[in-house]
This record gives structure tokens, C-alpha cells and sequence, in this order.
């Protein structure tokens, strides 16, 4: 329905509002949103040989959403923007949130290389741990622009996750085959502290939720088409490619690219899992 940017009035001064009569049209008048994050990582890696590595990596972070959303209104209506209170009905009011979230993990995994039936086949594996605490205030604004309010929903979220995991890739000559295993544990709570809205004498829920999974996939891939390699031709010193022997820039060529290009089919198959939210733990 192009051609009339102003919208449709309906009942209750709400407007119905279509996306192809003005893109840049703004519907959420007194909207606000903020957001600040804060995240930091520490990594170290060794490499013990050629063929073995090892990485490990720490991790951090802080962050802070706060905003307000006015109420009323639905899909493709405009809540009313000349609610002024409460007084107009649920457009004269909005919807404040506070979230907060601490979280901290850890990774750590290692690859080797080694040979098997006349070629290099490569073991990868390793440990992952993540923890987050998380809380959330929920307020309702008097006004469709309020800042602040009387809290209504308080709660606490406390997320620890680990697993283990391990693939390895069989090569054999242009056939590979990578099966591969992951053991996830998870595990998640929600206390609340403050919920205005149970009906009286209803108490304030405190549920916890474990969930072990073992998840397993394989994957193959064949090369159909190999192409030849394009080697680089020149080199200067210091530039990647190029080794200093006895004072003289010695070219190294490296691979830039091949001719055809190469052609791989592949497929696999694995498994996955999704574990319950806050809001199917505490409805």
C-alpha cells in the first residue's frame, strides 16, 4: 500500500503504520536504549614441535542494558502517541528494564599432527568452561516517556557451562574422514527476589535446571578437482617468502592460489541440543 506515508487512524488514536509507505517513518516515539560493554581476553600458545600446538585462552566481561519501551499499540498499530498517563490506557504507560551480566570462561585445546597409513592425519581436542550471573529489573512507567519506577520483577541468573571435545581427521590421500564427540554440561538457576505481579500467596520461584549431553558428528569430504598450485616468483627481503642465507635474500615461493580452482565435495552429519531458557524455568 504505497502512497500514504501518514498511515490509517483507528479506534483509540492508534495508527496502522505499513513498512513500503515510509521506511524511515519513526513508530516508537518515546523509545530509549543503552548499552555499554566491557570485555577482555588473555590467550598464550605454544607450539611444542612442527607438528604440536597448544592455545589457551581467558576470558572476561561486564555488561549493562538499560531501556524503556512504551506499551500499547501491536503488530503493524502504532501505540497511541498522544497518551500523556496512565489515564490513556496501557499507550500512557511503558516498560522499563535493567539487565546486568558478569561472565568469565576459559578455553583450552590442543592439535598434533602425525602420520598414519602413509599420510598426516590430525588430532584436535580440548576444554571449555564458561560461567555468567546475570540480573534482571523490570519497572512500569506511569508516563510513556518514564525514566524510572516502583520495581515490579526482580531476579537473579546464574548460567555454568563446560565440555570436552575432540575430533580427528583421517586423511587418505584426497578422501578425509573426521569423526568428532562433544560432552556438554549445563547448567542454569533463576532465584527471584522481588515479583509483584503472582497472585497473593503465591511464592517467589526459585528453579534450577542440569542437563548432560553427548553430541557426536562425522564429517568426510573428497577433492574432486586438486588444481595445480601458483607459486609466487619473486620475493624481497624481509617480505614473507623470502629466507637470509649467508647475507644473500634467498626466494622461498609460497602458494598463492591454483589453477583450476580447487573442486571438494563433502557432507556430515552431528547432533545438537538447546537447553531451556530463563523464562521456561520460571514462566
Amino acid at each position: 500500500r504505497p502512497g500514504d506515508p501518514d498511515g490509517d487512524p483507528v479506534s483509540g488514536g492508534q495508527i496502522v503504520r505499513f513498512y513500503d509507505d515510509d521506511r524511515d517513518a519513526t513508530t516508537r516515539l518515546f523509545d530509549r536504549f543503552r548499552l555499554s560493554r566491557h570485555f577482555g581476553m588473555l590467550e598464550y600458545q605454544k607450539a611444542f614441535s612442527e607438528r604440536t600446538q597448544l592455545a589457551i585462552q581467558a576470558f572476561g566481561g561486564y555488561l549493562s542494558r538499560w531501556s524503556k519501551r512504551q506499551r500499547g499499540g501491536g503488530i503493524g498499530i502504532q501505540p497511541d502517541p498522544t497518551a500523556v498517563d496512565s489515564s490513556d490506557g496501557a499507550a500512557g504507560t511503558n516498560d522499563i528494564q535493567d539487565r546486568y551480566a558478569w561472565s568469565e570462561g576459559a578455553d583450552g585445546r590442543v592439535r598434533d599432527d602425525y602420520d598414519f597409513f602413509g599420510d598426516v592425519s590430525t588430532f584436535a581436542g580440548g576444554l571449555y568452561f564458561y560461567h555468567a550471573l546475570q540480573l534482571r529489573d523490570d519497572r512500569r512507567g506511569l508516563t510513556p516517556d518514564a525514566e524510572d519506577a516502583a520495581l515490579r520483577r526482580s531476579n537473579w541468573g546464574e548460567t555454568t557451562n563446560g565440555s570436552i571435545f575432540a575430533e580427528n581427521r583421517f586423511h587418505f590421500g584426497r578422501l578425509s574422514v573426521t569423526p568428532g564427540m562433544r560432552l556438554e554440561f549445563f547448567g542454569q538457576s533463576l532465584d527471584e527476589d522481588v515479583n509483584t505481579t503472582r497472585t497473593v500467596g503465591v511464592p517467589l520461584q526459585h528453579k534450577s535446571d542440569f542437563l548432560f549431553a553427548p553430541l557426536f558428528g562425522i564429517g568426510t569430504s573428497y577433492v574432486l578437482v586438486e588444481g595445480e598450485e601458483i607459486l609466487s616468483q619473486t620475493s624481497v627481503a624481509g617480505s614473507k617468502g623470502a629466507e637470509l642465507k649467508d647475507g644473500k635474500n634467498v626466494v622461498a615461493p609460497t602458494v598463492i592460489g591454483r589453477r583450476p580452482p580447487r573442486l571438494e565435495l563433502y557432507g556430515n552429519f552431528s547432533q545438537a541440543y538447546r537447553p531451556p531458557t530463563y523464562g521456561e524455568l520460571v514462566p
